[in-house]
């Protein structure tokens, strides 16, 4: 099958599974006598593995170790379950660090004055008022420099 055929069957978009061929993902299929790559089942399979592997947290990186194995032939399973347990801790510390942002913004949006009695500011008072608080890590932030030109 041609590479828009594989796309729709895997949703994979064709510059995605070009890019899985660069990196090794995905060994190159055959051509044809005009240049076209010809995919094969066994590339439908591998592409439907990376996509799942991803809806588990893996990154490329770790799919590319476990195919390693596999063509190694060794049993990657095991690896697996070991890599979706740090992706698993990963986002439980994401979780907690993306709370105490909630928690601490909060804390800066209850104690803003109303729009009206807003200080006077560069650009918004109620900003700059608290640029020097409590940033969620706990440590006290500085503003930036007044020499950094402020985006377009």
């Amino acid at each position: 099958m041609r590479i828009g055929a594989l796309s729709r069957k895997t949703g994979i978009p064709r510059s995605t599974v070009r890019y899985y061929e660069r990196l090794g993902l995905v060994d190159p299929p055959p051509r044809t006598a005009g240049g076209y790559r010809r995919y094969g089942p066994e590339h439908e399979a591998r592409l439907t593995f990376v996509r799942q592997a991803k809806l588990l947290g893996l990154s490329l990186d770790d799919i590319a170790s476990l195919i390693r194995l596999r063509t190694q032939g060794l049993p990657p399973c095991a690896r697996l379950r070991e890599l979706v347990r740090e992706r698993l801790a990963e986002v439980d510390d994401r979780i907690r660090e993306l709370v105490a942002r909630r928690e601490a913004m909060a804390r800066h949006y209850e104690g803003l004055p109303a729009a009206e009695q807003a200080p006077p500011g560069t650009v918004c008072g109620l900003v700059e008022a608290v640029a020097g608080a409590t940033h969620p890590d706990g440590q006290e932030h500085s503003p930036p420099p007044p020499s950094i030109p402020a985006p377009r």
